[in-house]
């Protein structure tokens, strides 16, 4: 799970990009839910953004420079509200019908997650990790993804999942282990 999505880029005579699938991603920001990038320039270039959750607390999504061959798609948004790509979109509908991003995407509906997430009031370098980000059975994000090949694979529905767990299988350990009591 990440807290934020960073896009590098490079200038357009210096293409590089980042895929970013498969993620759950929330944040506490006053005025938007953003996907904050790094970039040298006016432009993000070369990415794709596939099989994602991104769910702010106060309005959609901010993203300021010109964005150049991206792939934006098959990804679930909360809340809807004034879209900022390279451009502007007043809702999610508006998003699909007049830009190219989200032909497959959807708005999420409740209930999401099969736990209710809390965002934490303030985000620390080092964190306790949040609950699996499990989805309820009734979520619209369930078998609404789009096959990634040697990474959802293993999809159990119709289709993969969006977000960064596959409804029904276990939460993947690696990391760091937390554990209670003394050491």
């Amino acid at each position: 799970m990440t807290r934020q999505s960073v896009c590098p880029t490079a200038r357009p005579e210096f293409p590089s990009g980042r895929r970013r699938f498969r993620c759950s991603a929330y944040d506490r920001i006053r005025s938007h839910a953003r996907f904050r990038t790094h970039f040298h320039g006016n432009s993000v270039a070369n990415f794709s953004f596939h099989n994602n959750l991104a769910i702010g607390t106060d309005k959609a999504v901010y993203v300021m420079p010109y964005l150049q061959l991206a792939g934006i798609d098959y990804n679930g948004w909360s809340p809807d509200g004034e879209f900022k790509f390279d451009s502007s979109w007043d809702g999610f509908s508006s998003l699909r019908r007049k830009s190219p991003y989200e032909r497959h995407g959807r708005l999420l509906t409740s209930p999401v997650f099969l736990s209710a997430i809390a965002v934490p009031p303030k985000f620390d370098w080092f964190m306790p990790p949040p609950p699996p980000m499990m989805l309820h059975a009734e979520s619209n994000a369930v078998d609404a993804g789009v096959r990634l090949p040697n990474i959802n694979d293993d999809y159990t529905g119709e289709r993969p999942d969006m977000g960064v767990l596959e409804q029904g299988r276990n939460a993947p350990r690696y990391g760091v282990r937390w554990r209670e009591g003394p050491l």
